[in-house]
């Protein structure tokens, strides 16, 4: 084995057994009163090990493929937690230790593992290059925000522990950056650049999709798939704080798809490059579609009867009633078929319209084929929709000829022909 596969497998199985080790030490603490959503919201962290694991898989059957090894920095970021020990300080001590001042610097930049690769595997996805030359300027960016960053978090003269859930601020003594501008006018413009390369990442990876070949563009593809249930995702649980709306189950339902959604990057990345054959895409995309818009419908729908419902046996009897929802759910069933078939034709329609005239001129036949009689006219329409479908240079139909019947019923074969002509 090669020492680049060595070096991967062992780094994952240094994060697996951290992450076996966090479960454990989960499973110690969990406490009977707590529902399921909130034990399942403690073991998110186990959704870190498709990182890893794909990581390595990467690494060991493609070692300059850079994107293996930007699937170890999230993991890593596992390994550099150190929020539990900072937390640990109630009060800040007198004489904080060497062991403090590492995770306080630390703590202030290690998030960059999260963020950044993040943004540099669309750049490098699938080869591990950008799209052209013209586009490594983007890379080294990147690579200077991060400098930039871990420069000012370093010699900043305050490490505020505040947002880290302690109540107290240590001294850096190397620091000389004051805290205000650090995080007034350096911040500012750092998150600028930051949002300059996000936007750089993404056009990048459409730009090389122009120019992909036919494998290439289904693995952005499966890139792009998975980066856009991220971001949905994302934006449902993070920017909506819906324990302030008394609703906390939905909030922890919502951070559990986004923990989701984030391991099917690395799972999605494993698919599209270490597979030669790609599973179909398209066929995703589009069940995707048709099912998460026929769920939001029936949610509103549902919501909808309910509110309703609930409002006219109110103004009727002055008390909600447990009918109103009963009447919804059986709404609910009896839309589904329906809703369904018509999502289905409209998304058809509108994003695979190839697929859905083949099936339009496929009815059409089935149609024809059971009302017409002259083998010449349905020869003729079997051509047309061959030609219309599939769209091949050139169709030819080759009907096998039939020999006259004998007197007894009977076909003549070969060797009847051949005896009759000797005698």
């Amino acid at each position: 084995m090669k020492k680049t596969a060595i070096i991967a497998w062992g780094l994952a199985l240094l994060i697996t057994v951290v992450v076996v080790a966090q479960v454990f030490q989960s499973i110690l603490n969990l406490s009977p009163d707590q529902d399921f959503l909130t034990q399942a919201n403690d073991f998110l962290f186990l959704l870190v090990l498709p990182f890893p694991v794909v990581a390595a898989l990467i690494v060991s059957r493609q070692p300059r493929n850079v994107i293996g090894w930007l699937l170890f920095l999230p993991a890593i970021a596992l390994l550099l937690n150190v929020e539990p020990y900072i937390r640990s300080f109630s009060t800040l001590p007198p004489n904080p230790p060497l062991q403090l001042f590492l995770s306080a610097w630390v703590q202030g930049w290690g998030w960059l593992f999260v963020i950044f690769p993040l943004f540099f595997i669309p750049l490098l996805f699938p080869t591990g290059r950008p799209p052209s030359p013209r586009w490594r300027w983007v890379v080294f960016l990147g690579i200077g925000l991060c400098v930039v960053f871990i420069f000012l978090a370093t010699f900043q003269n305050t490490f505020n522990m505040v947002d880290f859930g302690a109540n107290w601020s240590l001294s850096n003594p190397i620091g000389f950056i004051p805290l205000e501008e650090y995080q007034g006018i350096f911040f500012i413009l750092w998150g600028a650049g930051l949002f300059s390369m996000a936007v750089l990442s993404v056009a990048s990876l459409f730009v090389r999709y122009r120019s992909a070949s036919l494998v290439e563009r289904e693995q952005i593809k499966w890139l792009l798939y998975a980066c856009a249930l991220f971001a949905v995702f994302y934006i449902a649980a993070f920017p909506f704080n819906l324990e302030q709306w008394g609703v906390t189950n939905l909030s922890q339902i919502a951070n559990l798809f986004w923990a989701l959604s984030m391991s099917g990057i690395p799972i999605s990345i494993g698919i599209a490059i270490l597979r030669y054959r790609l599973w179909d895409i398209d066929v995703l995309i589009r069940r995707t579609l048709i099912y998460g818009a026929l769920t939001v419908t029936l949610a509103l729908v549902f919501l909808g009867a309910v509110t309703l419902l609930q409002l006219l046996f109110s103004a009727v009897s002055g008390q909600r009633s447990a009918v109103a929802t009963v009447i919804s759910t059986l709404l609910i069933a009896a839309l589904f078929s329906p809703l369904l078939r018509r999502i289905q034709n409209d998304i058809d329609r509108r994003f695979y319209r190839k697929k859905y005239n083949a099936e339009q001129a496929i009815e059409r036949f089935a149609a024809t084929a059971r009302q017409e009689t002259v083998l010449e006219a349905l020869s003729a329409e079997l051509l047309a929709v061959v030609a219309e479908t599939m769209q091949p240079e050139s169709v030819t139909l080759w009907l096998r000829p039939t020999a006259p019947p004998r007197a007894g019923g009977i076909l003549d074969s070969p060797a009847q022909k051949q005896r009759e002509i000797h005698d």
